[in-house]
C-alpha cells in the first residue's frame, strides 16, 4: 500500500499547489492574498460547510466510538442536523452584518460593536489554539495513521513534516482564495468516496443479519440502546458509567461541542469573505450536510464499525487485498478529512492574525504588498509551530486540543450579542465567557490534570453526570450573561447595535410569520431526536406500546430505525429554516450600508 498511498498524497499536494498558482495569477491586487477580495465564489459553500461538519464529528473518531459503544455512539451523527441549522443561521447573519457595516475580520466585528479590545484578544487566543494545538493533534493522528497503514515504511514524524511542508507551500502561494478553492475540490472527493466505500465494504463482506460486533470494554454496555436519560456518574476517569457513557444527556450535550468549529474565528472569517451565495447555502445545509452526510453516517457507521473492531486500518488493509484502490481510498478519506481541517484552520488563523494584529496594531501603515509578505511569513511560522507540536508534543496537543471546541462554544453569547440581541452587554458577555471557559477546563483532562498535580484530587472526572464539558460551561455562561445583562440593560449603550440589527433585518427579508411555528417544531424534534425523548427509540419499533403485538421484527434495532426516522424529519426541519424562514438566501439587493462610530481609530486594511 505504501507506494500507491504515497503517490496519492503527493498528487494531492501537487493539485493543491496547481490550484494555488492559478488563484495567485488571478489576484486583482496584493491585498486579495489575505481576504480573497471578500468575494469567495458561491459554489465553494457546497463543499466547505460539509467539510467543517465532517471535521466536527471526526470520521475515524466517530467510527471508533461506534465500534466500542454501538448505536448509542452512532446517535451522535444526528447532531449534524443541529450543526446545519446553527451554521445556516450564523452564516446568514454574519454575512449581512459584514455587508452592512463593512467589517473585515472577526476581531474588528466584535471590537467595533462591543467597543473593546478585550474580545479581539480573546479571538486571537482562540484562533491560535485552533491553529496550533488543535490542528497539531489532527496532524499527529494523520502521521500515526499513515505509519500504521504503510507498516512503518512512512515514519510518523517524517510524514508530519512532509504534510506540513506541502500544505504550507500551497497556502503561501495561493493565500486565502487558493486554500479555500483547493480544499473545496478535495472535500468533493471525500463526499463522493465515503458512501461508495461504505457500500463497497458491505458488498464485499456482508452480514446475514444486523448484529453489532463491537469491541467490549464492559459486558454491561448496551450496544443497541441508549443507557437512559442521564448517568449519575462522577465522570470518566473517576467512575465507569453503567451501561455506557452515551446517555441522552451525553448525546444532547455533545451537540454543543459539535458547534465548536461553527464559532471558531476561522469559520467566522469564511462567512465574512464569501460572496453572494444565492441558493448554494440552502443546498449545502439542507441536502448535503443534513441529508447526504448525516444519512451516510447514520446508515453506514454501524456497518463500517463492525469491520473496524481491530482498528481503523484493518478494513483498509482488507479492501486493499481485494482491490488496492479501494483500500487506499478509505485511508485517503481519513487523511483528507484531517488535511482539510488543518489547512483551513492554520491558513485561516494566519491570515486573520496578520490582519487583526500585525496590520491593525503593529504595522498599520503597511502597504498591500507588505501585507501579503507579512501574511506569508505568518503562514510559514504557523505551519512550523504546527509541525513541531505534532511531532514532539503529541500528548500535550491532544490534551489541549480536545478542550478547544468546548472553549470556542463559550463565544455563543457574544455571537448572539453581535447578531441578534443588542441587550447583551460587554461585561455580561466577558464575564459569562471567562467563567464558562473555566468550567470547561475543569471538566476536561487539561484542568483536572493541572489541578490535581498542584493541589488535591477533584471529586469529579471528565464530563460528570455524562454531560459534556461544553454544556456545563455554556449553562453557567448563559446564567451569568442573563443575570449580568439584567443588571446593566438600562446602562448599556446599544444604539450602534440597534441600528445594525435594524439594517440587517431589512436587508435579509426573513419571513417572520413562519418563524414561531418552525422554532416550536424544532424544539419538539430536538427533544425526541437528540434530547431526553430519544430513549423512546430503544423499544419504540421493537416493542410498540400502541399495538397489542409483544414484539416486532424489523431486521434492525429499534434505535437505528428511530435514528433514520428523525434524520429524515431533521432534513425537513433544516429545509424550513433555509426556505420557509429564508436563512438559506443571501442577496445584496436590499443592503444599505451604514456607518458606525469607530472604536479602533486606525484604518482597517
Amino acid at each position: 500500500m505504501t507506494d500507491l498511498l504515497a503517490a496519492c498524497i503527493i498528487f494531492v499536494f501537487i493539485f493543491q499547489i496547481y490550484v494555488s498558482v492559478r488563484m495567485a495569477r488571478q489576484e486583482q491586487g496584493a491585498a486579495e492574498f489575505l481576504d480573497a477580495g471578500q468575494a469567495l465564489p458561491a459554489w465553494i459553500i457546497l463543499f466547505i460547510l460539509p467539510g467543517f461538519a465532517f471535521s466536527a464529528i471526526g470520521l475515524e473518531r466517530h467510527l471508533t466510538l461506534v465500534s466500542i459503544y454501538g448505536l448509542q455512539a452512532s446517535h451522535l451523527a444526528l447532531g449534524l442536523v443541529t450543526f446545519s441549522i446553527v451554521s445556516l443561521i450564523m452564516f446568514n447573519r454574519v454575512w449581512y452584518i459584514t455587508q452592512v457595516a463593512g467589517f473585515r475580520t472577526p476581531g474588528e466585528s466584535f471590537g467595533e460593536i462591543f467597543k473593546t479590545t478585550s474580545l479581539r484578544i480573546i479571538i486571537l487566543v482562540i484562533l491560535v489554539l485552533f491553529s496550533v494545538p488543535f490542528s497539531a493533534n489532527l496532524l499527529s493522528f494523520t502521521g500515526e495513521l499513515i505509519e500504521k497503514s504503510t507498516q512503518l515504511e512512512m515514519p510518523r514524524v517524517n510524514t508530519i513534516w512532509f504534510i506540513a511542508f506541502g500544505l504550507a507551500i500551497s497556502s503561501i502561494i495561493g493565500g486565502w482564495r487558493g486554500t479555500i478553492l483547493g480544499l473545496s475540490l478535495l472535500v468533493s472527493f471525500v463526499l463522493f468516496a465515503l458512501p461508495g466505500t461504505a457500500i463497497l465494504s458491505n458488498m464485499i463482506s456482508p452480514f446475514s443479519e444486523f448484529t453489532l460486533l463491537s469491541r467490549d470494554i464492559s459486558d454491561a454496555i448496551l450496544k443497541e440502546k441508549l443507557p437512559g436519560v442521564i448517568q449519575y456518574s462522577s465522570g470518566i476517569g473517576k467512575e465507569e458509567p453503567y451501561l455506557g457513557i452515551f446517555s441522552a444527556a451525553a448525546i444532547f450535550s455533545s451537540g454543543f461541542a459539535l458547534m465548536g468549529l461553527v464559532f471558531s474565528p476561522q469559520m467566522f472569517y469564511l462567512f465574512q469573505t464569501s460572496s453572494e451565495t444565492k441558493q448554494m447555502l440552502s443546498i449545502s445545509s439542507v441536502w448535503i450536510i443534513a441529508g447526504v452526510l448525516t444519512g451516510t453516517l447514520i446508515c453506514f457507521s454501524p456497518l463500517l464499525a463492525q469491520k473496524l473492531v481491530d482498528g481503523p486500518t484493518f478494513l483498509a488493509s482488507f479492501l486493499y487485498k481485494i482491490e488496492p484502490i479501494s483500500g487506499v481510498t478509505l485511508v485517503l478519506i481519513y487523511i483528507l478529512a484531517s488535511i482539510f481541517t488543518v489547512q483551513l484552520l492554520v491558513t485561516g488563523g494566519a491570515v486573520i492574525f496578520t490582519k487583526d494584529f500585525i496590520v491593525s496594531y503593529l504595522l498599520p501603515n503597511l502597504s498591500p504588498k507588505g501585507q501579503r509578505f507579512a501574511g506569508r511569513i505568518v503562514i510559514a511560522s504557523f505551519y512550523f509551530f504546527l509541525a513541531s507540536f505534532a511531532s514532539f508534543l503529541p500528548l500535550i496537543s491532544a490534551i489541549i486540543g480536545s478542550t478547544i471546541p468546548s472553549l470556542s462554544v463559550q463565544m455563543l453569547p457574544a455571537f448572539l450579542g453581535l447578531t441578534f440581541y443588542p441587550w447583551i452587554s460587554l461585561g455580561a458577555a466577558l464575564a459569562g465567557m471567562i467563567i464558562g471557559m473555566l468550567i470547561v477546563v475543569f471538566t476536561e483532562p487539561l484542568g483536572i490534570i493541572l489541578f490535581e498535580a498542584l493541589f488535591v484530587d477533584l471529586p469529579w472526572g471528565r464530563w460528570p453526570l455524562t454531560i459534556h464539558s461544553a454544556a456545563w460551561g455554556l449553562a453557567v455562561n448563559a446564567l451569568v450573561v442573563l443575570l449580568a445583562s439584567s443588571v446593566t440593560i438600562n446602562r448599556t449603550k446599544t444604539s450602534d447595535r440597534d441600528r445594525l440589527h435594524e439594517a440587517v433585518n431589512k436587508a435579509s427579508l426573513l419571513n417572520k410569520g413562519n418563524e414561531p411555528l418552525i422554532w416550536y417544531s424544532t424544539i419538539v424534534w430536538a427533544f425526541l431526536a437528540y434530547g431526553p425523548g430519544a430513549v423512546l427509540g430503544n423499544t419504540f419499533f421493537s416493542d410498540p406500546l400502541f399495538t397489542s403485538l409483544t414484539s416486532a421484527n424489523l431486521g434492525i434495532p429499534s434505535l437505528l430505525a428511530w435514528q433514520i426516522l428523525f434524520w429524515l424529519l431533521g432534513v425537513f426541519v433544516v429545509w424550513c429554516f433555509a426556505e420557509k424562514i429564508g436563512f438559506g438566501h443571501l442577496s445584496k439587493n436590499n443592503i444599505n450600508p451604514i456607518k458606525l462610530e469607530r472604536f479602533h481609530k486606525a484604518e482597517s486594511p
